[in-house]
């Protein structure tokens, strides 16, 4: 098989998966791993992907914010992991803040079955109802211009509410986590709210799905130096997770939690 018909081949896998890997790409082309690594190096430096540890990823910047709902159903199982872990995280008796986000409804979800007495703050209008008749939690709910997209409030009200908190820890939602970009989102008014967070909080935790890892959005947050974790669901594999950890951050999977903190 000629290198311009790999070309094209990994290209298609890329766009249909998101991600290659050096061994099957070599055993399906029957060419040297060593090959497939010159290919990747190549299409790497034309734009099309970006290498990470074993294969390459499809160097993507993503622009798309789907509606709250579609979100929603979305990943249902990995975050009811997430969820179960950030609710273990939370301090009894102490204070937590969280922005919008269908990853942090699930945590409120999964907060409303704990036996926690809680102070939390945020913006999202769904978790401040969910949260509205829990037993022992204390909802604070920031004003500010309703977001219909994504069912929150944000603008200079919303700041200004959040700014008047100090907080044991906050749950920031992300679109995209890079080793390179660090944490990155959508919508202006989401990121200021999730920068917010990160100054009034004693810990930031990141929680998002596997799917997240090696994904560029549009707007950066923070470096990953600024969080002290990032929580996600069993289905990262390891080799993500070590590359990660690797570079110093802290990542915690339901695998994780009770072998080792991560």
């Amino acid at each position: 098989m000629i290198a311009e018909e790999r070309y094209r081949m990994i290209r298609e896998i890329l766009r249909r998966d998101g991600v290659v890997k050096v061994l099957p790409l070599a055993e399906q082309f029957e060419v040297s791993s060593e090959t497939v690594r010159r290919d990747l190096d190549y299409l790497e430096k034309q734009g099309f992907l970006r290498k990470v540890y074993g294969g390459a990823v499809l160097d993507m910047i993503d622009t798309r914010l789907d509606h709250f709902e579609d979100r929603e159903l979305k990943f249902q199982h990995n975050k009811k992991e997430i969820a179960q872990i950030a609710c273990s995280m939370m301090p009894q008796g102490g204070s937590i803040a969280m922005d919008v986000g269908t990853t942090n409804l699930a945590i409120a979800r999964e907060l409303r079955q704990q036996n926690k007495t809680l102070t939390v703050v945020t913006n999202s209008l769904p978790i401040a109802n969910e949260l509205a008749d829990a037993k022992g939690i204390s909802t604070v709910l920031t004003g500010g211009v309703v977001n219909g997209l994504e069912k929150s409030v944000v603008g200079e009200i919303s700041l200004n509410t959040f700014s008047m908190f100090h907080v044991d820890l906050c749950f920031i939602s992300a679109s995209g986590i890079s080793l390179k970009e660090g944490i990155t989102d959508l919508g202006f008014g989401e990121v200021e709210t999730k920068r917010m967070l990160i100054k009034i909080a004693k810990r930031v935790v990141t929680v998002c799905n596997s799917s997240r890892f090696d994904m560029i959005s549009l707007l950066k947050v923070c470096s990953l130096a600024e969080v002290d974790s990032i929580v996600t669901d069993s289905d990262l594999n390891d080799d993500t997770a070590l590359r990660f950890r690797e570079a110093g951050v802290k990542v915690i999977r339901p695998q994780d939690v009770f072998t080792k903190e991560g």
